[in-house]
């Protein structure tokens, strides 16, 4: 479809807020031109499914808006170096980098006035999408580790990330952080960390209640 990758174009270069009646009527002019200005011959649901499940494969124009703008937020959480962008809506954000921004809770973050209104409008649909799929916990596997700098006080991130320790998945089996030994083993971590793995493992336990309260498991040796 000719038209997609220019609507993708827009979506990508205007970061504006679109109205979801835009959207919508956007949506229509494509579905009817598919079906040349007749009714539907099948449901919506399996137009937008992919052609591998059955699907007609029709581009989905909300959800298209949608990833346009967490695109850059998933890249900017993997890209060990900030781009400019990046580093121009974090000196707006507290000096907050936005893939930090977007694990932290409302209460932590900076009031949307107060950021660009393109970080304002990604953090408003990457919260929207994270709701929408149930994924309302605050710990996440995806979580960046240098989240927890503004959730711990005093929480010696850098010393972590030194290590090669950058998401939270890094430190986690299953639904439980890993003992400080298997960490040390995996990741060289001193012996200096063991406080700050007890910070991490107290509000680890704090925010996953269902966990069994086992001891600290430091094994120095």
């Amino acid at each position: 479809m000719v038209i997609l990758p220019k609507i993708q174009y827009l979506f990508r270069t205007l970061p504006l807020r679109l109205p979801k009646k835009y959207l919508m009527e956007l949506q229509n002019v494509i579905n009817d031109f598919v079906w040349d200005n007749k009714k539907p011959r099948v449901s919506k649901a399996t137009m937008y499914k992919p052609h591998a499940q059955g699907g007609m494969g029709l581009p989905e124009l909300a959800g298209y808006y949608r990833a346009a703008h967490i695109a850059p937020l998933i890249a900017a959480t993997h890209s060990q170096v900030p781009t400019a962008w990046a580093k121009l809506e974090e000196r707006q954000a507290r000096k907050i980098p936005i893939q930090t921004l977007a694990w932290l809770p409302k209460t932590h973050r900076p009031k949307a006035s107060e950021l660009l209104p393109t970080t304002a409008l990604t953090l408003s649909i990457w919260d929207s999408y994270r709701k929408k799929r149930g994924a309302t916990n605050l710990l996440s596997p995806a979580m960046p580790l240098e989240t927890l700098r503004q959730l711990i006080p005093d929480f010696n991130y850098k010393l972590w990330q030194r290590h090669g320790i950058t998401t939270i998945s890094h430190i986690m089996q299953g639904n439980n952080p890993k003992s400080f030994s298997e960490l040390r083993t995996e990741f060289k971590l001193p012996n200096t960390a063991a406080f700050s793995y007890l910070q991490l493992q107290s509000w680890i336990r704090i925010h996953t209640p269902t966990q069994p309260a086992d001891p600290p498991n430091l094994h120095w040796t």
